[in-house]
Order: structure tokens, then C-alpha cells, then sequence
């Protein structure tokens, strides 16, 4: 009797929920909704197994700063370095002092290859200024993006499926447009993120610095040729008429006070020489 009743609440039941039709868009929506993955503090830790089970993403680079003895040759052997180990050289600059010549090198050398081009690197030095070699662990960050990139997406398709299937007034199709454009935008920026990882990972860089000593030589400034004077020449003149006006115009009152002395005397003088005839 009693297995007779449960039978009957349970066969009820599953014929309501047949009933009951399809959810409604709004029902969809909240489905569709993310759930995302952290693995941020106040989250579990990312599996070590899954972890230890993908190679681990590590980002080199290294600070290398060496002395040589003669530039041009070590330049040019370092770039024959750079082929035979799969590298390149992504900027380089060079500057002399008086006292030194100094050339900045940034390779870009794929990560297998990293210690053995420094090693190699390393023969072309007489003595070591600096080597630092950092080592940054982004395996989580990486695993991270992966799991809320596959997330993300497929919670934008559900969006995808709303829009084409179930959406039928026109606020439906704007709020799931709006889901779809926010969705895709956060999409491609874990994807912009993902590659830049992937390319360092990839390829470690090395920021190196080479010199050499040479003796000190005092800088001499160059002749400047004739025109050049015969021009600064000309300026220097027209700046002195200037000047000279500015000058003279500063002094106008004094200017004034002469010229009324003078009058008055040559008046005095021709008043006397009228008396006197």
C-alpha cells in the first residue's frame, strides 16, 4: 500500500513538471548566467595535480652587464650567437662617452634556449658588471584565464542560443545583445591576455649591456664653417641696433633736459650778441 502511494506521488509529479512548458526568457537569462572559477584568496587553490600535470609557465629574463675587450668584434659575434641559438635581436643602442663605448642589446631567445645563449654570451666577457636572472611563476594566472575564458564563452553562447530562440519582445533582444557585447569584450581581452602570456612564456628576454674602455679622450667641438659665422655675424650686429635703441630710448628723459639746456643757451647767446651791436 505504502510503495502504491509513493508510486502515485512520484508518477504526479513528473507529469506537472511535463506540463509546466519551457522557462521563460527571464528564467533562460538566469541560467545563462556565469559561474565563475577564482582562484583568488578567499577561493581553494587551483588543483596541484592539474597543475604539476601541464608544464609549468614560467617568464625569464635576465639583466647582464659585461665588459669587452674590442665592441665591434663581440657585437658581431653575438649576433652569430643569436642564430645558433634560434634568437633575435629586438633593439640594440650604442653610445660613446669619453672615456667608454656602451651598447644596449635586447634579445628575445626562445625559453629552452635562454641559459645556454647567456653561457655563450658570457665568453665574450672580460669581466662581469651585473647578472640578475628573474624567474616569475604565472602558471595560476595562465590556468585562470583558461578556465574563465571557456567559462565566459560558453555562457555567451547560451546568450547566443536566447537571442535566436527564445527572445521575442524587443527588450529581450536588446538586453541579450548588451549580455552578448559585454560578454565579447571580456572575452577578447582574456584572449589579448592569454597571448601576451604565451608569448613571454615562450620567449625569455635578455637585456644586455656591453663596454669597452677606451682612453679618455676630451670632446672637441667642431670649427662652425664661414657661412655660419658670416650669419651669426649678422645677428650679433642686428641684436647690438637693438640694443643701442633700447638704450637710447631709456634715456629720453635726459635726452629732453639737453635739448632744452642747448636752446636756452643759444637764446642767452643771442640775446647778448643783439646788445652788443
Amino acid at each position: 500500500m505504502m510503495k502504491n502511494l509513493l508510486l502515485y506521488f512520484f508518477l504526479s509529479n513528473q507529469l506537472f513538471l511535463a506540463c509546466s512548458g519551457a522557462p521563460s526568457f527571464d528564467e533562460s537569462a538566469k541560467m545563462a548566467e556565469p559561474q565563475m572559477v577564482s582562484t583568488t584568496k578567499d577561493t581553494e587553490p587551483l588543483d596541484d595535480a592539474r597543475v604539476e600535470r601541464d608544464e609549468r609557465k614560467i617568464i625569464k629574463t635576465a639583466d647582464y652587464r659585461i665588459q669587452v675587450r674590442d665592441m665591434d668584434q663581440s657585437t658581431e659575434n653575438i649576433k652569430v650567437l643569436l642564430k645558433t641559438h634560434a634568437a633575435y635581436l629586438s633593439s640594440m643602442d650604442e653610445t660613446t662617452t669619453s672615456y667608454s663605448v656602451d651598447n644596449h642589446l635586447s634579445i628575445r631567445v626562445p625559453n629552452e634556449n635562454f641559459e645556454a645563449l647567456l653561457n655563450s654570451i658570457g665568453d665574450e666577457a672580460i669581466s662581469t658588471q651585473y647578472k640578475r636572472i628573474n624567474a616569475r611563476d604565472v602558471t595560476e594566472e595562465f590556468v585562470d584565464i583558461e578556465i574563465r575564458l571557456a567559462t565566459k564563452t560558453e555562457v555567451r553562447d547560451r546568450y547566443i542560443d536566447i537571442l535566436r530562440d527564445k527572445a521575442s519582445t524587443v527588450e529581450e533582444v536588446l538586453n541579450a545583445e548588451e549580455k552578448i557585447r559585454v560578454l565579447t569584450e571580456e572575452i577578447e581581452a582574456k584572449k589579448g591576455r592569454l597571448r601576451y602570456l604565451k608569448d613571454q612564456v615562450s620567449m625569455s628576454t635578455i637585456h644586455l649591456q656591453l663596454y669597452e674602455r677606451i682612453p679618455y679622450q676630451a670632446e672637441v667641438e667642431a670649427r662652425p664653417s664661414f657661412f655660419s659665422r658670416l650669419g651669426k655675424s649678422f645677428k650679433n650686429g642686428w641684436s647690438m641696433v637693438l640694443e643701442l635703441t633700447l638704450f637710447i630710448a631709456n634715456l629720453w628723459p635726459v635726452l629732453i633736459i639737453l635739448a632744452i639746456v642747448l636752446w636756452r643757451f643759444r637764446m642767452m647767446r643771442r640775446s647778448k650778441s643783439a646788445v652788443n651791436s
